[in-house]
């Protein structure tokens, strides 16, 4: 097992910064006894020097541009130079005139300056292997001799010009090749390279850049200036690589090249670069992220990423593409294919939709991910090959209702509990930062359901925020609803139709009721409702039919292609059958007889219904064809090939892999929505004004239809989404590569909500109940009328508005029994209001200065208030008549709390505790800068204080804790209803969770976009609510 990456990348940095001569007693101290880790430090330590000036030529004291054009114009042998077309690290290449026969070659020399043996045997040897290969892919070498000029010999060889030759992904780019297109040109590379293997020549640099298309769009194969001898003949000649010593080019390198030892090349590891630059040309980017990494942390990131697939689009010719490139980029040249000519006729059987032998690989690929995903959260899983992910059969929402403690997400925690939770809530943390939701969950399930706190069920929810899930054990390729919505059917990976029966009684919850084996690669399906039939198709050529309830009904439409789509007309009795060779069907499925048939130049997948037509995805866009005969009645460009198609309300909607929406208007206008965070496999229209996205990062996404707006994300599958079907009664169904399907409530409380209110918010307090949220607020600096105090549900919705105030307000607080609420503002006014209306009972002129906080007493009779001017005030709720007042002693206050008859109120200057009628207040002076209070417990304080502390005194002020919160200042602080956490809002904009017995931080809840001024939980300890100074109140929810 490798070292982990984080180690290695820091023992790296530290490293590196010290002389060479300096590093070996640090690299023997720290390794000792950890062989992988020293390997894995050697190796971009290696990368680093690789990095450095090594292929760099002396200086001739002339500039860069003359040294490389000074050849422009000269007769070289029989060639006469013109211009300079390209450089490498080795030679420059010209284009040149050859004068028998007259001819336009690429002639490349030794770059001057250039004057090491090891470099000249270099160079002379790729003109050898050069001489080794004839093929239609490989540029022909004409010759090579040495030019004698006046810096000295310089070796050349004239090879084959290319005419307006680009790299094969500019090309693939500049000339909007589809797909299909890019797949063709990698089996004639495959080919190319499997020339070079078979005469035992290993190219070790393969990259875009060294695969040229020029007009004839044909890629030829160049640059072998790295290449390596694979036969024991040459073996003498062959520049070898040694340990230590990298060779090619850093993104498109093996793991085994990364870790720089030449004796483990072999063919594979080509494989693997030609893995890498098929996965660039089908997805558009790097199968591993290396943007913004230095040169040598790249190497560590090849050795540990397990790539995502590049397309995870529906439809078995593109799933076994991923198949294909997958195995190619497999950690282990084992895993891979055995060489370039076994990888070329895989691609050119996903290329033709036959099955591939990868498919196999594929699948283990998906749980190898998920286990190198999570090998430092589970490590005792891993020993023994167990995976086990949340709450196989049933949703977090479920769990909730029945009563039980959502534990079954993995092992219990082992050591130090507490240390241990932590720990793991911070993986969690991470993880999801990441949308690595596996990790998350395996983190979550691993801590004990003793000290699982608000921050556990809060991640959860932003994990899996799904209300029931079903494990079906294979990828999820389709689902389908029925038309009374109580029965799904959901296609899998293994060949097996699922009916998926509602449970009776649950308000959204399914049962596995049948499952059928067809014994065929499926990937399409319809339902006959009435005839209580499930059709569906894929490899065999054939459309199963499976009964309503589950039994075998036979096969028929037996066809020359593989099934990719099928659609049931109800009114016609009709199936539509369409092929992988572009076949449009249509069969009578009572007689199962064909009642039409033709062959267009596409394929027609995936399809959508629209009256007396359908509309059909193909590789340049999206058409609408008659049913009856297939002719084109309208068509719609999308370039980037779109995998899913809609219909709402009259317009039609299309996504694909280039991570964006289109939805086509009735007049023919577009709009393109934003881009999502990575391609479209699938949509659904929910109602008239939403649609569902899946996503192949493993979110649903919710559009707004009109606009184009995010409405919301959820989040729990651990791979890409391939399947959706939308309920007309406010759910939908997911099915994922994971093997689950999700189910989910469309309108289910968001787990954040962030209502805008009319200015910057200082003062937060719920009511009793949890159902309504009081905020204050105004401008920080303005016009002293400028002030706001809102009443907000639950759901965000402003219920009320006061703006009656004359200056900012910084104070509020809600009675005990829900019945009233009071504010108070930076003039010193105090206002007494009916809840939730904000109806004014009382105005009183409350201090000389402005009211800092106010708190209820226990039995919602009295309220006490805290100034500026350093004074505690108590206020009669029934009539405004002040009870006392009392000098706190302690300088200006800024937060006040209640606990059974006695106030205790914090200021600049210290602590006061106070009796109403029991004299002068009791003070403690030692702590200053105290800026909030919450009662803890039923015998402690949890207090912030403006260096950005937290400290947890006793009723007598004896410390137990004291903590940074790592922000600038605490503003506000709230205690949960159960007492175990502690929310801290402060000026750094964060709202952060710590625990309650020891102050340690727990979680980063999340942020505002600029200085935090209020936190408040909800009664029922569910729900945190944050102000700031964005305007905004923001709703945190824990279900």
């Amino acid at each position: 097992m490798s070292a982990e990456p984080d180690e290695a990348g820091e023992l790296f940095l530290a490293l590196v910064e010290l002389p060479p001569d300096r590093r070996a007693e640090l690299l023997d101290r720290r390794c000792e006894g950890r062989e992988p880790l020293r390997r894995e430090v050697e190796a971009l330590l290696a990368a680093d020097a690789d990095a450095g000036d090594f292929l760099e030529p002396v200086d001739l004291g002339l500039p860069e541009a003359p040294r490389r054009a000074w050849l422009e114009g000269r007769t070289v042998g029989q060639y006469q130079v013109e211009r300079v077309i390209g450089m490498g690290g080795m030679g420059t290449v010209y284009a040149a005139w050859q004068r028998a026969p007259r001819r336009l070659v690429a002639l490349k020399l030794l770059r001057a300056g250039f004057d090491a043996d090891a470099l000249r045997r270099r160079f002379v040897q790729e003109a050898e292997i050069l001489g080794r290969l004839r093929h239609r892919g490989i540029a022909e070498i004409y010759e090579a001799a040495t030019y004698d000029s006046e810096l000295g010999p310089l070796p050349y060889f004239a090879l084959e010009y290319i005419p307006h030759a680009r790299s094969i992904t500019a090309w693939a780019d500049d000339a909007g090749i589809d797909r299909c297109g890019r797949v063709a040109a990698m089996v004639e590379v495959c080919r190319a390279v499997a020339h070079a293997h078979e005469r035992g020549v290993l190219h070790r640099d393969l990259k875009p850049s060294n695969i040229l298309v020029g007009d004839d769009g044909r890629p030829k194969l160049i640059d072998f200036g790295v290449a390596r001898l694979l036969d024991g003949s040459a073996r003498g000649a062959t520049l070898g690589t040694g340990i230590g010593e990298l060779v090619g080019t850093l993104q498109y390198m093996s793991p085994e090249q990364c870790a720089a030892d030449g004796r483990e090349l072999d063919v594979r590891t080509d494989v693997h670069a030609l893995g890498v630059i098929a996965y660039e040309l089908v997805a558009g980017a790097l199968p591993y992220p290396l943007q913004g990494l230095a040169p040598a942390l790249v190497a560590a990131r090849i050795r540990s990423h397990e790539p995502a697939p590049p397309t995870a689009v529906a439809g078995p010719r593109w799933r076994a593409l991923d198949a294909v490139i997958l195995t190619a980029l497999a950690k282990q040249p084992a895993h891979r294919h055995a060489g370039a000519t076994a990888m070329a006729d895989e691609l050119d059987r996903a290329l033709r939709g036959e099955p591939v032998r990868s498919r196999r690989s594929a699948r283990v690929h998906a749980l190898r991910r998920a286990v190198w995903r999570a090998r430092r959260a589970m490590p005792a899983a891993l020993a023994t090959g167990g995976i086990a992910f949340a709450l196989a059969g049933r949703g977090p929402h479920d769990a909730a209702e029945s009563g039980d403690e959502p534990s079954t997400l993995g092992p219990a925690p082992i050591g130090d509990a507490a240390d241990d939770y932590a720990h793991q809530i911070a993986v969690a943390e991470r993880a999801l930062a990441g949308n690595d939701l596996a990790r998350a969950k395996l983190a979550l399930g691993r801590c004990a359901p003793a000290a699982r706190g608000w921050e556990w069920h809060r991640l959860l929810a932003l994990v899996d925020g799904s209300a029931h899930l079903l494990a079906l054990g294979s990828p999820v390729r389709r689902l389908v609803l029925d038309g009374t919505q109580q029965w799904l059917y959901a296609v899998t990976e293994d060949g097996r139709v699922h009916g998926l029966r509602r449970r009776a009684g649950e308000r959204l919850a399914f049962d596995s009721g049948w499952q059928v084996e067809t014994g065929d690669d499926l990937d399409a399906i319809a339902i006959d409702d009435a005839g209580g039939r499930v059709f569906v198709g894929g490899d065999r050529r054939r459309v199963h039919v499976i009964a309503a309830d589950g039994r075998d009904a036979g096969s028929f439409a037996d066809g020359p292609s593989t099934v990719v789509a099928l659609a049931f007309a109800p009114h016609r009795g009709e199936l539509l059958v369409t092929r992988q060779d572009g076949s449009f069907e249509r069969w009578d499925v009572e007689r199962r007889t064909q009642v039409f048939a033709t062959r267009l130049a596409r394929r027609l997948a995936p399809l959508v219904l629209d009256g007396d037509a359908v509309w059909a995805a193909t590789e340049r866009g999206a058409v609408r064809l008659a049913w009856a005969d297939a002719r084109v009645l309208e068509q719609r460009d999308d370039p980037q090939g779109p995998e899913a198609v809609a219909v709402s309300d009259g317009e039609l909607l299309t996504g694909g892999w280039r991570r964006h929406v289109v939805a086509h208007a009735a007049d023919r206008t577009a709009r393109t929505w934003p881009d999502l965070a990575d391609g479209v496999l699938d949509l659904c229209a929910l109602d008239r004004r939403r649609i569902a996205v899946a996503g192949r990062d493993g979110r649903v996404t919710l559009w707004q239809r009109g606009e184009g707006v995010l409405e919301r994300t959820l989040r729990g599958h651990d791979f890409a989404v391939e399947a959706l079907a939308c309920s007309d009664q406010g759910w939908l169904a997911s099915g994922s590569a994971d093997g689950t399907v999700r189910l989910w409530w469309s309108d289910a409380p968001p787990t954040e909500l962030a209502p805008l209110a009319d200015d910057k918010l200082h003062a937060l307090a719920w009511r009793a109940d949890g159902r309504v949220l009081f905020g204050g607020g105004g401008p920080q600096w303005g016009r002293a009328d400028d002030d706001v105090l809102l009443a907000l549900g639950a759901d965000g919705r402003v219920i009320a508005r006061a703006r009656d105030h004359l200056a900012t307000i910084d104070a509020v607080a809600s009675s005990p029994d829900g019945a009233w609420v009071a504010s108070a503002d930076r003039r010193g006014e105090l206002v007494l209001r009916a809840s939730p209306q904000l109806d004014v009972q009382w105005r009183r002129a409350a201090h000389d200065g402005g009211v800092a906080a106010l708190a209820f007493a226990d039995d919602a009779a009295r309220v006490a208030s805290v100034g500026v001017d350093g004074t505690i005030a108590l206020w009669a709720v029934r009539d405004g008549e002040v009870l006392a007042r009392v000098d706190a002693g302690v300088g200006e206050l800024h937060d006040v709390a209640w606990r059974g008859p006695r106030i205790v109120a914090v200021g600049q200057g210290g602590l006061a505790r106070w009796l109403p009628g029991g004299g002068t207040p009791q003070r403690d002076t030692v702590d200053h800068g105290l800026v909030a209070i919450a009662a803890l417990g039923a015998d402690a304080w949890a207090i912030g204080r403006d260096d950005g502390t937290l400290v947890a005194l006793t009723d007598d002020f004896a410390r137990r804790w004291q903590a940074p919160t790592f922000g600038r200042a605490v503003v506000d602080v709230a205690v949960t209803p159960d007492g175990r956490r502690i929310a801290v809002a402060g000026w750094d904009a964060k709202i952060r969770l710590h625990d309650a017995a020891t102050g340690e931080l727990l979680l980063t809840v999340g942020s505002h976009e600029t200085r935090a001024t209020a936190v408040a939980f909800a009664p029922d300890g569910h729900t945190l609510a944050s102000a700031g100074f964005d305007r905004r109140v923001r709703l945190w929810r824990a279900p």
